[in-house]
């Protein structure tokens, strides 16, 4: 038996064995003239595998270009496209370096960076620690209100040196403990059964029009 992972290696497996097979056997023509010939037979079969194919001259040299590639760029033939060996590449991988990105602690929000930009800025360090101490504080409750758990000091106040490029140091610094209720940024859902401020300080019910009709359509129905 002949399996065809026996056999050679199929260098555009698009085009099938039988060509291949041809252009081994233009390999072993030793007359010019007549190898010539022969291979511009082999491209008009290889060029019958893609009768949908409209540029007609732009696929003809592409086709002569596999054909030289099928014979391992040593058919020397006479032909409107001279064979091109393709420049030879270099085997030597090169590292990939990958752009360095500053570590994102996207969770303190936009305004954090800003509010700690402006506390490096002032001119005494005095100043630079009370208004560092109430920004970690506003970091803290932003990461508690993102984590839901808990975060220790130290974290915190790491980050206020990160994010500060090192200019404000809180180094022993204490922040008091913060509490996120259950629905602190509930959003929309809460909204709606929140109770309605009216304009003379009293509070309004929800708004409840829709289930006071479907319980009256539903009696109708009862009813009848």
């Amino acid at each position: 038996m002949d399996y065809n992972t026996q056999r050679e290696h199929l260098v555009l497996p698009e085009y099938g064995r039988h060509v291949q097979q041809m252009v081994e056997y233009l390999l072993t023509i030793t007359d010019r003239k007549r190898r010539s010939e022969q291979a511009a037979l082999v491209v008009r079969v290889m060029l019958s595998q893609n009768p949908q194919l409209k540029r007609v001259e732009e696929q003809e040299r592409k086709v002569w270009e596999h054909l030289y590639m099928i014979s391992g760029y040593q058919l020397d033939v006479d032909s409107r496209y001279p064979m091109h060996k393709p420049e030879t590449v270099s085997q030597e991988k090169s590292e990939l370096h990958y752009p360095a990105r500053k570590q994102r602690l996207n969770h303190y929000g936009t305004l954090v960076p800003k509010m700690l930009a402006a506390v490096s800025n002032l001119d005494t360090l005095e100043k630079k620690r009370l208004f560092g101490l109430q920004t970690a504080q506003q970091m803290k409750r932003c990461y508690l209100e993102w984590n839901k758990s808990t975060v220790e000091n130290a974290e915190i106040l790491s980050d206020v040196e990160r994010l500060s490029g090192g200019n404000v140091n809180l180094e022993g610094a204490t922040l008091t403990e913060v509490t996120v209720s259950a629905n602190e940024g509930g959003g929309k859902k809460n909204a709606a059964n929140r109770p309605v401020q009216q304009g003379n300080g009293t509070q309004a019910a929800p708004n409840n029009n829709k289930q006071h009709h479907h319980n009256k359509n539903k009696k109708r129905r009862i009813a009848q």
